[in-house]
């Protein structure tokens, strides 16, 4: 998972440095620089998890909070980009009990099942999935608000559990190895498409606090493999549990913006180059 995350941050870096320096000359040599922390909960418009046994395998929620992070540069009066980076949480008590829930209703009649498994790999995780996206903003305001529409792309990631439990045939001696295994070592990654509506209060040059509304989509595209292999006669069953889920989710969000460089004199106006009537925003 962190290494594609990794990677995603330092392609959309680069490309992001080298787009705002390209802007840089039209905007008098200035960028502007904001940190940004933020805090909300992912609401599902479409689910994921839809009841499967598998479900609790997957180290993902429907419904879960979540924390990001976001560096943005303006290198025009309008126009930045923002990358961002964050988490998402769900709680993990009491999905292993329940997957063992589910595999007692459906094998308990005919075998004992070792609640102890001979494989746990990534264990269940609280950890529900890590997103990095990359985006390009539009902002206006009016007085101490100010309003940006985003537009972003960038992936989503998660981790799986793998399961290996055994049965034993009730009155006899016979086992058998039951497991869900998804086969890569990293977990499933999606590309995900984002689009967000952001409204900041300025309380000084240098702070402002923040609501958003969040809008993601992302398609599913992974398999657990279910097998049964008899431990006596090698004899191996196995099943396809496929995720192809199309996933939108919202999350309204709040949180506080940092200006690392606000401009040296935010109300004053400024006259652009091209159009003698044009007033600049004014900045944090």
């Amino acid at each position: 998972m962190y290494k594609k995350i990794m990677l995603f941050i330092l392609v959309a870096l680069h490309a992001g440095s080298l787009t705002a320096q390209q802007q840089k000359e039209s905007y008098n040599g200035k960028l502007e620089w904001q940190l940004g922390v933020s805090a909300g909960t992912s609401l599902p418009v479409s689910k994921l998890l839809s009841g499967r046994p598998t479900d609790q395998l997957v180290n993902y929620s429907n419904t879960s909070s979540n924390l990001s992070y976001s560096l943005g540069v303006f290198f025009h009066p309008r126009w930045g980009l923002e990358f961002s980076i964050g988490n998402v949480h769900s709680p993990k008590d009491g999905r292993k009990e329940k997957f063992y829930a589910a595999l007692q209703s459906q094998y308990a009649d005919r075998y004992l099942i070792d609640p102890y498994p001979g494989l746990e790999r990534n264990n269940f995780s609280s950890i529900a999935g890590m997103r990095a996206m990359l985006g390009v903003t539009y902002r206006w305001e009016k007085k101490n608000w100010l309003f940006f529409p985003k537009l972003s792309a960038g992936i989503t990631d998660f981790s799986t559990t793998d399961y290996i439990i055994y049965l034993k045939e009730k009155g006899g001696n016979h086992y058998q190895q039951l497991a869900f295994i998804y086969p890569p070592v990293n977990g499933p990654t999606a590309f995900t498409i984002g689009l967000a509506g952001v409204a900041k209060y300025r309380i000084n040059r240098w702070l402002a606090v923040s609501g958003e509304l969040n809008s993601t989509y992302f398609k599913a595209n992974f398999t657990f493999n279910k097998t049964i292999q008899d431990l006596d006669t090698k004899t191996l069953l196995s099943e396809a549990i496929p995720y192809r889920e199309h996933v939108f989710t919202f999350t309204p969000q709040v949180g506080l913006t940092i200006c690392l460089k606000p401009h040296p004199n935010p109300r004053a106006k400024q006259l652009s180059p091209k159009n003698k009537k044009y007033k600049n925003p004014l900045y944090f």
